[in-house]
């Protein structure tokens, strides 16, 4: 009995929060629903979900990733969510659902019809509860076929069956399908039958088939597709297999995500044909994990609103870097994350990086590059950078000495793997640094003790670093402790 009122408490809080909630809101709140229990659910997944779904009020001059971002934190503050990690921003990245508001939502959402969760195999047919669902959320690997399915009002299916799930045909018999999240299938072939759902907007799943892959030029069909993910099955060996992003996607407007998580190829605009009235790429946001992609003039031009990039450049001899058109990067004005990473860079002997980086950026991170710490100019001189992270020599060399005004607005440095030994600062060099981390310096002699006198630093942390830099790190913290300062803390990892 106490169980069954303490329930009905719960579920009188939960109608008043919810009836409370702005329209748009709502959608937003119970479709957290569709992940599975104790789920940490990604905010930069969650915002092309809900983009998708058509949830987020378009307003002018903010991103869907900025609007999701402020309905999150509208339902934090609202005490409907619970917060697991933040960024740098203090912006959340990651959060969940507490059991009790989840199984509220579930129940709250199937009374609606707005989704509901497929929880085990139908050998006898689809269930007619589910055939009426718009969205779906599955668990189970194998679904059998269904002829009524062909008529479904489904517009989503989010699959949250074990990794490496066979995904059942059945699936692309829902014609009128918005919102296929199949990432964690794997697909030993390519799944043509993907271009058939021409209402699609965001699609997520695996490759797992060796060889080069890539969707005909068919995929011109999805005229409304926004997101486009490709995850790497454990079959695929790295820097063998290739995905190759067709040439065509050049003339998808609507798409603002692509992001392939292995080696894969997008050729430059250069060999299509383009009017004044041919759409173009003119609102992708993201596009991530792009391997020897030549930024040419016209390429920047119509990826003018880029704000996200992962460009990777394998076995690159220094010589050719210039064939890259990396300093058009320059021109890529809202650009605020960029990886930039070489494989098998060899020497720190590097003439002047032709590199050119946006004033824009807010986070970058720099792998396997060896410029030498001289050069390290072209990254300070960034007026908006908050997050650097230097990583498996990004900048090589013995000594680096930061030239004063430099690094103005940065936040968060790491610095992994380095052949560093000499760090000539001070509290000038990083006025407005709070998060320090080093990892794998062998060879780093010491933190600069003027570090400690930095203002905003809160938290200095080592991994596998040298027995003198960890000493001094120590007495960093013993100085800032004398004099008072109990918020700064240091961490140290083996």
């Amino acid at each position: 009995m106490a169980a069954t009122r303490n329930e009905e408490q719960l579920s009188k809080i939960f109608s008043l929060s919810y009836n409370h909630l702005p329209h748009h809101l709502r959608a937003c709140f119970l479709y957290l629903g569709v992940f599975p229990e104790d789920y940490e659910i990604r905010v930069s997944q969650l915002s092309k979900l809900w983009a998708a779904e058509g949830f987020l009020r378009s307003v002018s001059h903010k991103s869907f990733q900025q609007i999701a971002d402020d309905c999150i934190e509208d339902l934090a503050n609202r005490s409907l969510i619970l917060v697991h990690k933040q960024k740098y921003n203090r912006r959340i990245k990651t959060c969940s659902l507490h059991d009790v508001l989840r199984d509220l939502c579930v129940r709250k959402a199937r009374e609606e019809k707005f989704f509901d969760h497929v929880m085990e195999r139908y050998t006898n047919g689809f269930p007619d509860s589910l055939k009426i669902q718009r969205r779906l959320s599955i668990h189970t690997d194998v679904v059998d076929d269904d002829d009524d399915l062909l008529d479904s009002p489904a517009r989503s299916l989010l699959y949250f069956c074990p990794y490496g799930s066979a995904l059942s045909y059945f699936h692309f018999h829902f014609r009128l399908l918005k919102v296929l999240d199949a990432a964690r299938v794997y697909f030993d072939e390519l799944p043509l039958e993907i271009l058939q759902l021409v209402h699609l907007r965001y699609v997520a799943f695996t490759q797992n088939c060796r060889g080069y892959c890539t969707f005909p030029s068919s995929i011109l069909k999805l005229h409304h597709l926004q997101t486009l993910i490709v995850h790497r099955g454990p079959s695929l060996r790295p820097f063998i297999d290739a995905f190759c992003i067709p040439v065509e996607i050049w003339k998808m407007p609507q798409i603002s995500h692509i992001s392939v998580f292995y080696t894969s190829f997008l050729a430059d605009p250069s060999s299509l044909n383009f009017d004044r009235r041919t759409p173009c790429l003119a609102n992708l946001q993201t596009l991530s994990y792009i391997t020897n992609f030549n930024f040419t003039k016209k390429a920047v031009r119509m990826m003018r609103k880029l704000k996200k990039l992962n460009v990777y450049y394998g076995a690159v001899t220094l010589e050719r870097r210039s064939d890259y058109g990396l300093n058009n990067l320059v021109h890529l004005r809202k650009l605020e994350k960029l990886r930039f990473s070489y494989r098998r860079s060899v020497s720190c002997n590097v003439p002047t990086p032709i590199l050119a980086f946006p004033r824009s950026l807010k986070k970058l991170t720099l792998s396997d590059c060896r410029f030498p710490w001289q050069h390290t100019t072209i990254v300070g001189s960034l007026p908006n950078l908050e997050v650097l992270k230097l990583l498996w020599y990004g900048f090589c060399g013995r000594e680096w000495q930061p030239v004063l005004g430099e690094f103005s607005q940065l936040k968060y440095l790491a610095i992994d793997t380095t052949d560093l030994e000499c760090w000539l600062a001070d509290s000038t060099n990083f006025p407005r640094l709070e998060h320090l981390r080093l990892e794998n310096c062998s060879r780093l002699e010491r933190i600069p003790s003027d570090i400690g006198e930095i203002l905003t630093l809160k938290l200095i942390e080592l991994r596998n670093c040298s027995s003198s830099a960890v000493d001094s790190a120590k007495e960093i913290l013993e100085e800032q402790q004398n004099q008072g300062n109990e918020s700064l803390q240091v961490r140290f990892y083996s």
